[in-house]
């Protein structure tokens, strides 16, 4: 892969190493897995590992994230193995600016999207992730905001975090509360939810937005016909009765609550949710719980963190059960405070660590 260097084979987990290393997390009560990359699907040990997950009485829930472009050819066998949630990494709408963000065919966004379309299809619970950078994909908020209204997906913006390939700077973040108020400006309406777990790390809104016009065409016959046979009513109560204060105010009434009615069913419920990761304008360190395995054997406690534990030539040098157990144990309990230590994203920005291509999203 072009600007990455490959990893040596032997340096690599082996099938059966990943497999151990995933018993030993389960039994110290890890309930959800996710494999992610680089490109999860490109390798054959995917659909195996799967497998072997869902065979373990504690594990829960199984996704993967990925770009999309070969996964829709593996779903039927993924799904059959006890996948139960796909992450699609996507950052433009755009066939152009998709062909300038990955470097690949324009075309291929299409197989991207036709992917996310197979997978709430077949009932997997389905996210799309986007980095949000300024000059680059701001304008295109909205267009992922859409995909949620008739279609049971969740859309993601990630604030774009500091990483060793990406040239983070603090001009071009992109804040979670700029991107709402983008949101709200464009006269959508959005509403916190009360998280379901406490260490989820997605802050997550319900959306409505307008009906587009002609969105529902026989729905619009019967309002007209509703407002024409109101009309009349009126107009024949008013020949007929003379206007009191009390019947005026009757009247009054009658239309706010028309209007009311009116303004209800024009506003549409969104299927999917609308989500947001706010790893640099407001961290969630506190509740965070999640782990990180590299390809290479390492485990990685926090994302933003430098230090890491070679669990692969522990492995391999003999190292007991208990032993493997014991080292996962004290590296967790060395997790800092927030943002794998550092004391700002500038400062984050300024220190050594992996690529996200091989630390795994």
């Amino acid at each position: 892969m072009e600007g990455v260097s490959l990893t040596p084979k032997n340096k690599l987990f082996t099938l059966e190493e990943t497999k151990q290393v995933i018993s030993l997390f389960a039994e110290l009560g890890v309930t959800k897995l996710r494999f992610t990359g680089g490109e999860p699907t490109v390798s054959k040990h995917l659909i195996p590992l799967v497998q072997y997950s869902r065979s373990l009485p504690t594990i829960q829930s199984i996704g993967i994230t990925t770009n999309g472009i070969l996964l829709h050819n593996q779903l039927d066998a993924l799904q059959a193995a006890g996948l139960t949630h796909v992450n699609i990494s996507l950052d433009t709408l755009q066939p152009a600016r998709f062909a300038k963000i990955v470097r690949r065919d324009q075309k291929l966004l299409y197989k991207v999207l036709s992917t996310v379309f197979a997978a709430v299809t077949k009932g997997l619970s389905v996210k799309i992730n986007c980095v949000v950078m300024r000059g680059v994909n701001v304008d295109e908020l909205i267009s992922f905001l859409d995909l949620t209204r008739e279609m049971k997906v969740d859309v993601r913006f990630l604030e774009m975090m500091p990483f060793d390939d990406n040239n983070w700077d603090s001009k071009s973040l992109v804040s979670f509360f700029e991107m709402i108020d983008i949101i709200r400006q464009q006269g959508y309406e959005v509403q916190k939810q009360p998280p379901v777990d406490p260490h989820d790390t997605t802050k997550w809104y319900s959306v409505r937005s307008r009906r587009r016009a002609g969105h529902d065409p026989e729905r619009e016959r019967e309002r007209e016909e509703e407002e024409e046979e109101s009309t009349e009513r009126r107009e024949e109560r008013d020949s007929v009765h003379d206007h009191t204060r009390a019947g005026g105010l009757h009247e009054k009434r009658e239309r706010e609550e028309e209007r009311e009615k009116t303004s209800r069913e024009e506003w549409v419920e969104h299927r999917g949710r609308l989500g947001f990761i706010t790893s640099m304008s407001s961290n969630f360190c506190g509740g965070c719980n999640r782990l990180r395995i590299t390809a290479d054997g390492k485990l990685k406690v926090c994302l933003f963190g430098e230090e890491e534990w070679d669990l692969r030539e522990a492995m391999r040098d003999g190292m007991s059960r208990e032993e493997l157990l014991q080292r996962i144990h004290e590296a967790v309990w060395r997790k800092k405070k927030q943002l794998g230590g550092h004391a700002s994203p500038e400062a984050l920005a300024a220190s050594k660590n992996r690529p996200m291509i091989l630390i795994g999203g």
